[in-house]
């Protein structure tokens, strides 16, 4: 029976070339055996980590063949090769792709291939803790001295020559060996014959961009081995051992993969030495339940065995000392294959789902601390509101007294002191200097300031329940590969430095920050002057210290590239634009408020919007796609119980949604008084009490208590409202800055439905 393949081939990884030359080898070696394998697809992974999809031949060969097939999105990618139940052959070598990251994605999705166990892989890939590992399993067995820098050495020049010094001394001008932990193909391994401080500064921090963990280890000059293993039915089997002759003692890198620099011999009869490294390479390689087949190195130096690496996922390609093992033993790739195949067949199947009851019995009493102002409740149970603005006040009372939990307001610093009925009021200084309290806080914000504080202050209040959301998900284009793979359609985003790609404008498109909310930065362009434009508003803005916090905060965040904006294709042509605040109970979507958009206009420095909110306003296709995408986001990003919102267009041409951007602030703004207004809902209450846990009722599913469209006008500074609102009167009106300009955010009850423009 013909067994069908589906090659996993490249990754974004340091050893990308590598996985290219071994699937050269094998694409051939299957090609050459059609009564026994056959390729059902290739799935190529850029350097980039976009995936590229071959459904049938003629199968690519270079590079060049394999970056032009089918662009999917990761998650579809990932749903072919668990629906084609064919076997995955993967050849992902080094980072991402032997180090556990696809093995446990493989172990998630039921993958048929030869990724293994998670565990196998990841040590795999990290030099010292398989060493510890393997010395721990056979007894004997001797391990380079090993000197790991600290994150305290790798900090700083200063502080890297210091600790390189002080290992330099350790040496005492031994030779040593610089290498990073978490990388294969003996890529950035260099050997240090006179290492002084200097030297292994200079050589660490050539490591330092590519692999954050790097070890000094200790020169053994002795005889280096290579042993295969293969997995069969009757267990593992070493194959024969290769003797690895250099002229300089030394295998790197350039020695491994340069023509001439090195000599493999191949033991075809063993020796004392031979025999001592196939038992230790079985032991190890049974001992970690390493899946299929894999090479461990080891040198031999006066009688005694060195272990040096175990390598999950050895080269295949021509020259590589394991085919030229597998070879000697008698076996080929397909044989190799066949016998992953086969090993994964008898792979016992678990039961992962195991119910079991907990009581928890009777709660614990709440400890309290003892304060000159009285007992303080212990702040290991603080619930914090962060910058509710006065209007939000009252609804957080509200939210206290219907749900007995007790709340703490955080207020900003400067802000006139306030009172709230059976809620404690403190400034953002006082929780700024309090001694941290024990994690497990939770936190609500209701502004962007809000969030920016505390992602600033995070020890300050115990860790936030929202921070992952919250604080990873402000990089635009790292939120855009997430709702991609959870199968929301996102518009896509390229970052683009604003100085150095400026001529690979997409045109025409939307500028906008890749971090953070900076709404106020969102553009149009046209072409590279509309985008140089815009540069110079975004530092005319910097100039006039209008964004003092946004800038604070960027500066204290590590993901945050302030020079660095993303593009999206402008889709604003045919489609309706929808700002949707959704609620969410107990992990689930419990309904959702689109607020659609009326018209657009710019000025120098802001897009403004006109939005009404209307149930008749929305198509039965847009709410169903809405409806899906929600469900997916709440659950994917395991949002806690509030009210959050997302930016997205309906294309009526394709009746597509994409999501634009999703807003982690679970409350504040106008939008939520908008929709109280149209609906009678309450958003920000409800949301309220879902985050502290209160079931408020049914839920909003079945529509809002009253159908009441009302216009919400962002006004700048002497605007007038537009014409269909002239006359109207503004039910609220509310006044805020930015810098040294003031504009008017007005909500007017809508004027009949037959005046307003789509």
């Amino acid at each position: 029976m013909t067994t069908e393949l589906v090659l996993l081939v490249g990754g974004r990884s340091t050893e990308h070339d590598a996985s290219l030359h071994s699937y050269h080898r094998v694409r051939a070696a299957v090609e050459a055996a059609p009564g026994r394998l056959s390729l059902a697809a290739v799935l190529y992974l850029t350097r980039q980590g976009e995936v590229r999809y071959f459904g049938h031949g003629p199968w690519p060969r270079a590079e060049e063949e394999l970056s032009a097939g089918e662009e999917l999105p990761v998650y579809e990618g990932l749903r072919r090769l668990r629906e084609s139940g064919a076997f995955v052959f993967s050849l992902l070598h080094g980072n991402e792709g032997e180090d556990g990251s696809w093995q446990g994605v493989a172990e998630v999705l039921g993958l048929r291939g030869n990724f293994g166990p998670v565990l196998a892989s990841a040590l795999g890939m990290d030099k010292r803790l398989q060493a510890v590992v393997a010395a721990g399993l056979v007894p004997g067995l001797r391990t380079p001295s090993c000197w790991p820098a600290p994150r305290s050495a790798t900090g700083s020049p200063a502080a890297l020559r210091e600790w390189a010094a002080a290992v330099a001394a350790e040496l005492a001008g031994r030779p040593a060996v610089v290498k990073p932990n978490r990388m294969g193909a003996s890529l950035l391994t260099e050997l240090v014959r006179e290492p002084d401080g200097a030297a292994l500064a200079g050589a660490i921090a050539e490591v330092l961009p590519y692999d954050d963990q790097v070890l000094v280890q200790e020169f053994v000059d002795g005889t280096e081995f290579t042993c295969g293993v293969i997995r069969t039915e009757a267990g593992a089997v070493a194959l024969p051992v290769v003797e690895a002759v250099t002229a300089g003692g030394f295998l790197g890198h350039r020695e491994k993969h340069a023509s001439g620099l090195v000599r493999p011999l191949l033991h075809t009869r063993d020796t004392a030495d031979t025999r001592r490294v196939k038992e230790a390479s079985v032991r190890i390689f049974e001992e970690m339940r390493v899946f299929g087949f894999a090479r461990l190195d080891f040198l031999v130096r006066d009688g005694e065995l060195y272990f040096l690496e175990l390598n999950t996922l050895p080269g295949l390609m021509d020259g590589s000392a394991f085919p030229m093992m597998l070879e000697a033993a008698g076996f080929g790739l397909v044989e190799l294959i066949e016998g992953c195949v086969a090993e994964h067949g008898r792979l016992p199947v678990r039961d992962k789902v195991l119910p079991y009851h907990i009581d928890h019995g009777s709660p614990a009493p709440r400890r309290e601390v003892s304060t000159e102002e009285g007992p303080v409740p212990d702040e290991a149970a603080e619930t914090l509101i962060v910058f509710p603005n006065r209007a939000q006040l009252a609804t957080v009372a509200e939210a206290a007294a219907a749900s007995g939990v007790p709340l703490t307001v955080v207020l900003p610093d400067g802000s006139a002191p306030s009172e709230v009925a059976g809620v404690r009021v403190l400034t953002a200084a006082e929780v700024a200097a309090r001694p941290a309290p024990p994690p497990g806080a939770r936190v609500m914000c209701c502004h962007e300031s809000g969030v920016y504080w505390v992602a600033e202050h995070r020890a300050a209040v115990g860790t936030p329940n929202f921070a992952e959301v919250c604080l990873e998900m402000l990089v635009k284009t790292k939120l855009a590969a997430v709702l991609g793979e959870l199968g929301v359609t996102v518009v896509a985003k390229h970052k683009l430095d604003l100085v150095d790609d400026r001529a690979a404008l997409p045109y025409p498109a939307v500028v906008k920050p890749d971090f953070g909310f900076a709404s106020m930065l969102v553009k149009r362009v046209a072409d590279a002057g509309g985008l140089a434009e815009y540069e110079r508003s975004y530092r005319q803005l910097r100039e006039r210290s209008l964004l003092a916090e946004y800038d604070r905060f960027l500066a204290g965040y590590p993901d945050a590239d302030p020079s660095g904006i993303v593009l999206e294709p402008d889709l604003s042509g045919d489609t309706l634009f929808l700002t949707v605040p959704f609620l969410v109970r107990a992990g689930e979507l419990a309904g959702f408020f689109p607020v659609r958009g009326l018209a657009q206009r710019r000025d120098e420095l802001t897009d403004f919007h006109w939005c009404a909110f209307g149930t008749g306003g929305v198509p039965p296709e847009a709410e169903a796609a809405l409806d899906r995408d929600l469900r997916l986001i709440a659950k994917g990003l395991r949002l806690t119980g509030g009210v959050y919102e997302i930016e997205a267009l309906w294309e009526e041409r394709t009746a597509t949604l994409h999501v634009l951007e999703f807003s982690p602030r679970v409350t504040g703004g106008l939008i939520p008084e908008l929709v109280r207004r149209s609906t009678g809902v309450d958003v920000e209450l409800l949301g309220l009490l879902y985050f502290l846990g209160v079931d408020a009722g049914p839920g909003v599913v079945t529509g809002p208590d009253r159908d009441e469209p009302h216009v919400l006008a962002l006004l700048g500074e002497g605007d007038e409202p537009p014409e269909l609102l002239r006359g109207a009167t503004p039910v609220v009106s509310r006044l805020r800055r930015l810098g040294d300009s003031e504009f008017r955010d007005v909500i007017y009850p809508a004027p009949p439905a037959r005046e307003v423009p789509r």
